[in-house]
């Protein structure tokens, strides 16, 4: 049971491009449509064979309809509410699965309501709870297994690609330890008051918070916290002339020559540094950025 709970509590990395959605909605609407055209099950072998096409064609587009809607509406809204409760909470897969068991029962009310509009079906709880039932005897199984194989993808894709980058690191760690140029990087707050000089190579990440932007850095033989009332966007402009100072989440910018490994999980890659048990998230946006600056490192 521990192992199942600990499966379930993995990150998961969420699909947020339209075209990728778009494709899940209209793959969810065929799926509905052939399955109750070939086996026409529940009692809708009964519809008069006129109608057959165009019956069966309404509940793929009233799936089509609600996917689409639970894609791109409530997903969002979801996002919102778990940011606003928890910035740091990452999506895990279990989170994945409880969403699509909302897919599942809004498509069973959709195409309730659509079997009560045809005059198939009388409206009252009993007929709500078989649609239900319905719904999810039809869409579970593949469903999950869809998250599951997704899931394993995923994981395996950001592995392969964390144990690539890591040989490329290989032992260039030393690198990044010490003083390796000269270059003055000057951090200033939102209000220009405050100012911190520091040297580029001294930097490890800089940290939003709040307010405030933490800056991680080398003093003599430690890494000190400095902390500056600024946004991390504003901190991103005034580095951006140091490529390897780069925006790697939109929490953290990182110094990659402090990079010593690279894991990958199913959303992405974290990033571990020298000298410091910090470990930074790379968000899915940003991975390009790290593979580049990683692969064409010298």
């Amino acid at each position: 049971m521990k192992k199942i709970f600990h499966f379930l509590n993995q990150p998961y990395a969420r699909q947020s491009n339209s075209t990728s959605l778009l494709k899940n909605a209209v793959f969810t609407s065929v799926f509905v449509f052939l399955f109750l055209f070939i086996f026409q099950p529940f009692g809708l072998s009964q519809v008069d064979d006129s109608r057959k096409l165009y019956v069966f064609l309404g509940y793929g587009l009233v799936t089509l309809i609600i996917t689409l809607f639970d894609f791109f509406i409530i997903q969002q809204i979801l996002k919102r509410l778990i940011k606003q409760h928890d910035d740091e909470r990452e999506y895990k897969l279990r989170d994945q699965i409880f969403y699509i068991l909302w897919v599942i029962v809004t498509i069973g009310l959709g195409n309730m309501s659509y079997t009560y509009w045809l005059g198939y079906t009388s409206l009252a709880v009993s007929t709500i709870i078989r649609f239900q039932l319905y719904t999810l005897l039809i869409g579970i199984f593949p469903a999950t297994l869809f998250v599951i194989i997704d899931y394993n993808l995923m994981l395996r894709q950001h592995l392969a690609t964390a144990t690539k980058l890591n040989s490329k690191l290989g032992h260039e760690t030393e690198l990044a330890i010490g003083d390796l140029s000269g270059d003055i990087v000057v951090l200033t707050s939102d209000n220009d008051k405050e100012k911190v000089e520091l040297k580029v190579t001294n930097i490890f990440f800089i940290k939003s918070e709040g307010n405030y932007v933490e800056v991680y850095v080398r003093k003599g033989d430690t890494v000190k916290t400095i902390l500056l009332r600024s946004t991390l966007t504003r901190v991103e402009e005034i580095v951006h002339d140091f490529s390897h100072l780069f925006r790697c989440h939109r929490a953290y910018i990182v110094n990659s020559k402090k990079v010593r490994h690279v894991s990958g999980n199913s959303q992405g890659y974290r990033l571990q540094l020298v000298d410091t048990n910090h470990e930074i998230p790379v968000s899915r946006n940003y991975s390009k950025k790290l593979k580049e600056l990683v692969m064409c490192s010298k």
